[in-house]
C-alpha cells in the first residue's frame, strides 16, 4: 500500500491546488466553493504518503538517536508550492502564487494538515481584477485509504474548514466553509491511474448578497466531483481531469460549471517536480464560446517537498 501511495504522490499531488483559481465569468463565491473541493483531492495526495512514508522509518535506528526520537521527528511532512498562471484574456489574471502546507500524522491512519499561501499580480496592472494576498487558511483531516479490495481499489477521506483569511473571502462576509467527502483510486494496467473525488460544500456568511448592491449572491452549497487519469513513467507524468460542479446560492438559483485540465510534469530531483498545465473552466449553461479566451488558463506549478 506504500508503494502504491507514493507512486501517486510523485505524479498527482498537485491537481487541482489552484485549478479554480481564475477569474472567469462566475461569481467569486463559486469560486472559492470549487477552490476548496479541489483542494480536499490535492492534500490527500500531497500528505497521505509523505507522512507515512516517514513513519516507517522508525523501524530503522538512526545512529546516536533513539527509536522515540525517530519516531517523532518523522510523523511531521510539509510541502511548498509555487505557481504562476495566466488567463488567455489579455485583460485577466496573470498572477503568482506560493503556499506551504504542513501535515501531522496523528494516528498510522488519520493526518491532519493546515495550509495557506499569498498570491500577487505580475503587473500593478491586474490588481483591478482580483484582490491579491494572504490565501484563505485551510485546516484539514485526511485518512489512509480505509477500504480496498482484490483489484487494489481503494477509498479514502478527507474534510476540511476554510477560514476567511483573504481579502476576498472578507468582502463576501464569508464566516467559514467547510468540505468534506470521498476519494478513490483505480490502478490499471499500463501505468495509469483513475482518481476521483466526491465533495460535499457548506459555506457560512454574513450577508446573503457578495456586494453590496445586492446584484450577485453567495452560494452556501455545493457539490463537486471530479476524475482525473494520470499515466506516469520513470520520473514523467501526465494528467487529464474533467469535473462537475453544482451550487445553489441564496436566491434560490442553481448554478452548474464544469471544468477540464490537462498536464505533464515531471520529477526533477528527488523532491521537486514540475508542471505544465492548461486548464478550461465555464458556466455549464452560458453565451460564452466553448474555449473563449476568458475561460482558457495555462500555468506552471512546482512543488517541492521538504
Amino acid at each position: 500500500m506504500r508503494r502504491f501511495r507514493k507512486k501517486i504522490q510523485k505524479k498527482v499531488t498537485d491537481f487541482g491546488t489552484y485549478s479554480c483559481r481564475s477569474s472567469e465569468s462566475t461569481s467569486f463565491a463559486n469560486d472559492v466553493l470549487c477552490f476548496v473541493a479541489c483542494l480536499a483531492l490535492a492534500m490527500v495526495f500531497i500528505f497521505s504518503y509523505t507522512s507515512s512514508a516517514q513513519v516507517s522509518a522508525t523501524d530503522t535506528v538512526t545512529q546516536g538517536r533513539t527509536n522515540k526520537q525517530v519516531r517523532i521527528q518523522s510523523r511531521w511532512s510539509s510541502a511548498l508550492q509555487w505557481m504562476t498562471q495566466r488567463n488567455q484574456n489579455y485583460y485577466s489574471d496573470y498572477f503568482t502564487a506560493l503556499s506551504l502546507g504542513v501535515a501531522y500524522q496523528y494516528t498510522d491512519s488519520l493526518s491532519l494538515f493546515a495550509q495557506g499561501g499569498y498570491s500577487q499580480p505580475v503587473s500593478r496592472e491586474y490588481q483591478t481584477v482580483r484582490n491579491f494576498g494572504v490565501n484563505d487558511l485551510q485546516l484539514g483531516v485526511n485518512t489512509t485509504p480505509f477500504y480496498k479490495n482484490k483489484y487494489n481499489f481503494a477509498v479514502a477521506a478527507t474534510s476540511s474548514l476554510s477560514l476567511p483569511t483573504s481579502t476576498q473571502s472578507q468582502l463576501s462576509s464569508l464566516n467559514a466553509g467547510w468540505s468534506g467527502g470521498l476519494v478513490t483510486i483505480t490502478p490499471l494496467q499500463y501505468n495509469f491511474r483513475v482518481m476521483t473525488s466526491h465533495i460535499a460544500i457548506l459555506q457560512s456568511f454574513r450577508y446573503e448578497t457578495v456586494n453590496a448592491a445586492g446584484t450577485s449572491y453567495n452560494s452556501p452549497y455545493g457539490v463537486s466531483n471530479n476524475a482525473t487519469l494520470v499515466w506516469g513513467y520513470q520520473r514523467y507524468f501526465t494528467t487529464v481531469s474533467y469535473g462537475l460542479a453544482n451550487f445553489q446560492d441564496y436566491a434560490g438559483t442553481d448554478i452548474g460549471v464544469q471544468s477540464a485540465r490537462m498536464s505533464f510534469g515531471a520529477t526533477v530531483y528527488s523532491n521537486i517536480r514540475g508542471e505544465l498545465y492548461a486548464r478550461w473552466r465555464d458556466r455549464i449553461l452560458t453565451d460564452n464560446a466553448m474555449f473563449a479566451d476568458d475561460t482558457m488558463n495555462l500555468g506552471l506549478l512546482l512543488t517541492m517537498n521538504l
